[in-house]
């Protein structure tokens, strides 16, 4: 600043006529329309739309605020805050052809979709960089592993083979694949 501005208002305060503004009043206006009108506008910024079927994690200096799981407006304090959105719509993520020797001891080439939701948004981002590269890894691991537990075909109808694509079938991956994902927050449909 120049210092001529304090003479400024020394002269207007000496040489202030009675029908004249307050000079400290019109300064003090002047100085909140600077600061106030900047503060009001970031103050403003802290509002944000959840659309529907999504989550939102809110973290200050990268610790978990909450996690912000209904649809609408909402608002956190603009200071240091990330919002991270993820869906909590169903993914459905498509199974790479791949070869695995099954129970009997020959080759196959299997491929599958995973279909999973995030169960637990704030889990999923915490605890992993990218979580839907982790189920899909997870998924193709526990697909070999589920699928070298049993022969293609077998002659006892009764007995659950790869061929017939069984419910057992289906229910063993489900269930080792949950057991897996489970601490990402997810939730693994079919």
């Amino acid at each position: 600043f120049d210092c001529s501005i304090p003479r400024m208002v020394l002269f207007a305060l000496a040489h202030q006529r009675p029908d004249d503004p307050d000079p400290a009043m019109v300064a003090a206006i002047v100085i909140g329309a600077i600061i106030g009108i900047p503060l009001f506008l970031y103050l403003i910024g802290g509002f944000f739309v959840v659309q529907p079927r999504t989550q939102v994690v809110v973290l200050r200096w990268g610790r978990l605020v909450r996690p912000i799981t209904e649809d609408g407006i909402a608002y956190v304090f603009p200071l240091g805050r990330r919002l991270h959105r993820v869906t909590s719509s169903v993914i459905s993520i498509d199974l790479p052809k791949m070869m695995v020797v099954e129970a009997s001891g020959s080759p196959i080439e299997v491929s599958g979709i995973c279909s999973y939701r995030v169960a637990d948004a704030s889990r999923a981002v915490l605890g992993f960089a990218d979580f839907n590269s982790h189920v899909a890894m997870l998924a193709t691991a526990c697909m070999k592993n589920v699928c070298s537990q049993y022969p293609y075909e077998s002659q006892d109808p009764h007995k659950p083979c790869l061929r017939k694509e069984t419910d057992q079938i289906s229910r063993h991956l489900i269930r080792d694949l949950q057991e897996l994902v489970n601490p990402a927050g997810i939730e693994v449909l079919q």
